[in-house]
This record gives structure tokens, sequence and C-alpha cells, in this order.
């Protein structure tokens, strides 16, 4: 089915629309989609919504998205509507895209050339970013987050980077929240400006999580972490003795000279 510039552009403001209801979903739950029902107008995104919220699993609503695609009678501009609105439910009720990703995996339906406005909504790229420094600015860390602290104090740039490759925006977003400000701006200073940007909006949306919760997650990074050591990708470095001196003549004696 070949669809025109004008049927992509139609559907732009659909791609708006579902993007605003993952916002929804993502900082008051699946269930506070409810509570939108009545104002959809579109009645395939209606009933998506309904099955969303009556907890159907992301395998059953594809399987009934693609049943309907495939039979319905739909103009090339339904048909590209439908399809954004599918792939959007589905991408909410699996909950593993932060905000940007999901843009763009939605805009990337409509075509390359849509692509640019999954960077609309964040012009102001710092934003989200200083508003997260003065959250944290003068709250020190939480108790349990001080082995976490520990920990990646040792880090060096090149190490952030590599725990970033396992695609960890989600972890660190509920991660970091429990961390001093030092250990906040190590994170985020250390990436790219869109990454900075997706954890430091996924740190102001999330809800206040419990302790437990934080630590699970910083769990989650400290397991990456050491897993990176046993590969080698990251260096293990122990505590360092007090006597330097001391210090020094162990690190001479391991080499092999």
């Amino acid at each position: 089915m070949k669809f025109t510039k004008e049927d992509r552009e139609d559907c732009v403001g659909m791609v708006m629309h579902i993007l605003e209801l993952a916002r929804t979903a993502r900082r008051h739950g699946i269930l506070a989609l409810e509570d939108e029902l009545e104002e959809q107008d579109n009645p395939f995104l209606k009933m998506g919504l309904e099955l969303l919220v009556d907890g159907t699993d992301p395998g059953t609503l594809t399987d009934i998205f693609n049943l309907l695609l495939e039979h319905g009678d739909y103009t090339p501009k339904e048909y590209l509507e439908r399809l954004v609105i599918s792939r959007g439910v589905v991408a909410i009720q699996m909950g593993h895209d932060n905000p940007i990703v999901m843009a763009v995996r939605l805009y990337a339906i409509l075509g390359e050339d849509f692509l640019h406005y999954a960077d609309t909504p964040y012009q102001d790229t710092w934003a989200a970013y200083h508003e997260i420094l003065q959250k944290y600015n003068d709250r020190p860390p939480l108790p349990c987050s001080l082995p976490f602290e520990k920990r990646v104090a040792k880090l060096t740039r090149r190490d952030i980077q590599l725990i970033y490759t396992e695609n960890t925006s989600d972890v660190l977003a509920l991660a970091l929240p429990g961390c001093s400000i030092v250990t906040i701006k190590k994170f985020l200073e250390n990436t790219s400006k869109r990454r900075c940007l997706e954890i430091s909006m996924l740190m102001l949306e999330y809800p206040p999580q419990e302790e437990a919760v934080i630590v699970e997650h910083q769990n989650v990074i400290l397991n990456l972490i050491k897993r990176l050591e046993i590969d080698g990708a990251i260096a293990t470095i122990p505590d360092l003795p007090k006597d330097i001196g001391t210090a020094t003549k162990a690190y001479i004696g391991n080499l092999d000279l």
C-alpha cells in the first residue's frame, strides 16, 4: 500500500497523541489511561486502550491488531493511522521504550523525512537536566545508596560509556534518585545530549520510589559493572591502602617484569 506525503503528515498528530498517552502511563500507570477513554474520538484507538487497560498481554494485542489491519477495508491514510496506533499501544503495554526511542519508532513508520519530529518536544535539550540539578543539588545520598556511590566513584568516563552500551536508561532513571548530585552528574555528563535528556526526563516523570526499588536498580548496574570487570572491559580497582607507599610496592610487585 502506497502512502502520499499528505497521508503521512496527517498522521503526525496521532503520533503526538500516542506519545502523550505513553507519558501518562509512565507517570501514573497504565490504569490511568482508563480516564482517557471517553475523550478518544478514534474508535480504533479507543478499542486498543480498552484492551490495554484490561491487561491484555502484548502478544495478544499484536495478534488482534494484525488481524484488523490485514482484513480491514481501509484507505491508505486510515491504514497508516491504525498502524501507528497499533504499534504505539503495544509499546505502551510493553513499557520497554524510553520517551525518545518510542518517538523515533513511531515517526519511523511515517518515513525517514519525519524523524526530525522526534526531537520537536525536546528542543530545549538542557531544561530537564537543569531541573534535575536543582532538585538534587542540596540533597545528600540516601544511606542505602552508599555501596553504589562507592563503586561508581572509581569509574572512568570510558567505563560509564560502556555501561550505556547496555541500554540502561530506564534502570539508571530509577537508580540515580538515591544518589548524590556528584554521582548523578557523573552519569548524565558522560554521555550524549540525547541520552542525558532521556534519563533526566524519566527521572522527572517517574513517581518517587521506595528505597528497595532504588537499591534493586542500583544492583542491576553493579551486576553489570561486575560482568564488565569479568570480561576485562572495566578494570577491577581495589580499595587503596592508606599507606600509598605500600600500595605502590604492591603494584610493582605484581608487574610481570
